[in-house]
């Protein structure tokens, strides 16, 4: 898809905001979304630093982001380094919805073996910017292991910044399990879910 010359001058050709809005579009069925220009190769972590969460003994891969879509299957393109938004760590985050139209969006990992002993739990860091008022939850972020949903976070929890999360997995304690993140904004105002520094340990 074509945003066209205006698009080119408003934002300049490889600009953040004309890939979201070509996103945008695409999520409505409307021509396919430009590449991310923030989103290049990541670079490589030195020798000897982890490549997951810095959380020792996190299960998932690439946790917190810094090898880009390494273990993740995503629905668009939101594991970015665009400086348009701010990580909580590091320089690589996930970046879903903000489109104030109707969409959807998932980011998933697939086979985590969650821990046999303890009380494993799924943390991570979100941050929630919304154009909505008030606390009924028009667009929504809910993570699902295995199908189920466990946690549902919304427009109501919009905040300054990143916030910790924790979501109890001891009904998963031994399994291998599919966790997902999924958006769904409704056809009014934006709502942007940032993530980052994900963990199950």
């Amino acid at each position: 898809m074509s945003l066209g010359p205006a698009a080119d001058l408003a934002y300049g050709a490889n600009s953040q905001e004309r890939y979201r809005i070509s996103k945008a579009w695409a999520a409505v069925s409307f021509g396919t979304a430009l590449p991310d220009p923030g989103n290049g190769s990541p670079s490589p972590s030195p020798s000897g630093s982890p490549t997951g969460n810095p959380n020792s003994g996190n299960a998932l891969t690439n946790g917190d982001f810094e090898q880009g879509a390494t273990g993740w299957t995503q629905s668009a393109n939101d594991i970015t380094n665009s400086n348009q938004r701010t990580p909580q760590g590091g320089s690589w985050y996930a970046w879903m919805m903000g489109y104030g139209s109707a969409a959807g969006e998932t980011l998933a990992q697939n086979s985590i073996a969650v821990p046999a002993t303890g009380s494993p739990k799924l943390t991570f860091w979100l941050k929630v910017t919304t154009q909505e008022t008030g606390t009924t939850p028009y667009d929504t972020l809910k993570v699902t292991v295995n199908g189920a949903t466990l946690a549902t976070y919304s427009n109501a929890n919009a905040g300054a910044g990143y916030v910790q999360k924790t979501v109890d997995l001891g009904a998963c304690r031994g399994q291998s399990v599919n966790l997902q993140f999924a958006g769904q904004e409704d056809a009014h105002l934006a709502t942007t879910f940032l993530l980052d520094d994900v963990s199950i340990g």
